[in-house]
């Protein structure tokens, strides 16, 4: 299972002295397809997401701006209301939003350092999205902290989760903490 048996913890990050975590590529860069980690199919296997009338789910908005994934071995707690939101998760693993130029495949295992964070409010509920760089990918950045990452990056990303889901007739999603990120050390404790 991609969310039981990969362990969230990957080392220590030699550059920032914080943790390095494993991520489960979902939805690579560039793909329209919503695939996750299903909470309730044997092995917790990928699967395409789908709608309320059984059809395959798919970003109409635009394709994914970003790798798109979760960290295993967590879950965003729908009983427990976040200290940054008041409001209870999402009932999922936490979701990465992994910003490296390459695109990664679907299924994969990679090392990340965590460099920040968004509290998104989506549909009520608190939908955390950390914000990581693949430590080992050959076109990997050198950003170590959050301060590191062009500002227009980071409102690029927030922008397209806000405005994602207005495609398809529903209202823009909106973020906790008036749509700032937290820094790496505030994310690793989410």
């Amino acid at each position: 299972s991609p969310w039981h048996d990969v362990p969230y913890l990957a080392g220590d990050d030699s550059a920032t002295g914080r943790p390095l975590l494993h991520f489960v590529c979902e939805i690579p860069r560039g793909v329209s397809a919503k695939v996750e980690i299903h909470k309730s199919v044997p092995y917790n296997d990928l699967v395409q997401d789908v709608n309320k009338d059984g059809s395959p789910r798919y970003y109409t908005y635009s394709p994914s701006t970003v790798n798109y994934g979760a960290i295993p071995q967590t879950w965003e707690d729908p009983h427990h209301a976040d200290a940054h939101t008041g409001l209870g998760g999402d009932n999922d693993p936490i979701d990465v939003l992994q910003l490296n130029e390459g695109s990664c495949v679907a299924g994969a295992v990679q090392r990340v350092r965590v460099l920040g964070a968004l509290a998104l409010v989506d549909g009520g509920e608190t939908d955390w999205k950390l914000l990581v760089v693949d430590v080992d990918a050959a076109d990997a950045p050198a950003w170590r902290e959050l301060g590191d990452v062009p500002a227009e990056r980071v409102n690029e990303v927030r922008e397209w989760f806000r405005l994602y889901k207005t495609s398809d007739g529903k209202p823009p999603n909106e973020y906790g903490l008036n749509g700032e990120p937290i820094d790496a050390a505030a994310a690793l404790a989410v």
